[in-house]
C-alpha cells in the first residue's frame, strides 16, 4: 500500500503521505491504520509522529484521528463563521494560527469546507490556496492545499494526480492505480470528465497508451465501473 511505502524506511515521503491521508474518509483512515498494523506490526500514528515534526505533524495526527464530519447537509451560517475564523487566524493575524486552520481542515466535511472556502474567497478577494502559500511553508502548505483542492473539486484533484503519474519518462504505476481505484468509490465519472478537460484525451485512451498486461486490464475495468 502506498501509505506504507511512504513511511517505512529511513525517511518519510511527505508528498505521498499527504496525498493518501488527506484524501481519505474516516472509514479509509481506519482501514489504512489497520492494514499498516497488520503489515508492519507498528502503529501508523506513532510512526507519523516519529517521522514528521512541528505543525505538519500535528495536522497529520489530527487527520489520522478520522473525525471528519460526514453530514452532507450544508450549513451556510456555520460556513461563514468558520471563514471568519480563518480570516482572523491568517490574513488578519501577525503570524498564522495553525491550530484554527488544522481544526477546520481536519474536522469539517468536504461539502462544508467547499462553502467555507467560497465564503473566505468572497470576503478576502483572495484564493484560499494563495493565502495558504503566503502564510504557511513546505509540507504543511502542501497538506492544507490538498484539502482545499479536494473540497473545491475532487474530480479535478484526482484527475491531476493520475495525469501527473502518467507524465515524464516513465509511468508511476502505483500513483495511477491507487488514485483511480480510490476515485472509483467516490467520483469516477467526474474524474474522467476532468481528465479529458485536462489532457484532451479520454482516460481510457491514456491507460491504453501507458499500461500493458494485467495493469491495463485492471484499470480499464475500473474505468468502466467494474471492480
Amino acid at each position: 500500500m502506498l501509505s506504507m511505502d511512504a513511511i517505512k524506511g529511513a525517511g518519510t515521503d511527505e508528498t505521498t503521505l499527504i496525498e493518501i491521508i488527506c484524501s481519505q474518509s474516516n472509514k479509509g483512515i481506519i482501514e489504512i491504520k489497520e492494514e499498516y498494523k497488520i503489515v508492519f506490526g507498528r502503529d501508523l500514528e506513532k510512526d507519523v509522529k516519529g517521522d514528521t515534526g512541528g505543525d505538519f505533524k500535528k495536522f497529520m495526527v489530527a487527520m489520522l484521528q478520522g473525525t471528519r464530519e460526514e453530514n452532507q447537509q450544508l450549513d451556510q451560517e456555520a460556513a461563514e463563521r468558520d471563514a471568519d475564523l480563518l480570516i482572523k487566524a491568517g490574513p488578519k493575524k501577525w503570524g498564522t494560527d495553525e491550530e484554527t486552520f488544522s481544526m477546520i481542515f481536519a474536522r469539517r466535511s468536504f461539502v462544508q469546507l467547499r462553502a467555507i472556502v467560497l465564503h473566505f474567497e468572497a470576503k478576502t478577494g483572495k484564493l484560499m490556496e494563495k493565502m495558504i502559500e503566503s502564510e504557511t511553508r513546505k509540507e504543511l502548505c502542501s497538506a492544507y492545499k490538498t484539502v482545499v483542492k479536494l473540497a473545491k473539486n475532487p474530480g479535478n484533484y484526482f484527475a491531476s494526480r493520475i495525469h501527473k503519474g502518467m507524465k515524464g519518462a516513465g509511468t508511476d504505476e502505483d500513483t495511477v492505480i491507487w488514485n483511480l481505484i480510490f476515485t472509483s468509490e467516490m467520483c469516477l465519472e467526474n474524474v474522467k470528465t476532468e481528465f479529458e478537460k485536462l489532457t484532451k484525451q479520454s482516460l481510457e485512451k491514456a491507460i491504453k497508451s501507458e499500461f500493458r498486461g494485467d495493469a491495463e486490464k485492471l484499470l480499464l475495468a475500473v474505468c468502466k465501473g467494474n471492480r
